[in-house]
């Protein structure tokens, strides 16, 4: 699994070959728009305060959730 840091004007271009999207609490108003632009790719929003503590294990589960694989 590869994980990567775009911005928003990226994810059209580079989100179509993603696994999953995790978006940042702070971003979380874009999430209809990012799901609408890649519909084939299971968009989520990391809660603030797993973001906030920088919870890397509980975005990876997070991440694996959308993915299906737990």
């Amino acid at each position: 699994m590869t994980l990567l840091h775009i911005s928003i004007q990226q994810e059209q271009s580079e989100g179509k070959d993603a696994d999953c999207i995790l978006l940042g609490p702070q971003v979380r108003h874009t999430l209809e728009q990012v799901q609408e632009m890649l519909p084939n790719v299971p968009v989520g929003v990391i809660e603030m305060r797993t973001y906030g503590f920088m919870d890397a294990k509980a975005i990876l589960a997070q991440a694996r959730k959308l993915m299906g694989e737990i």
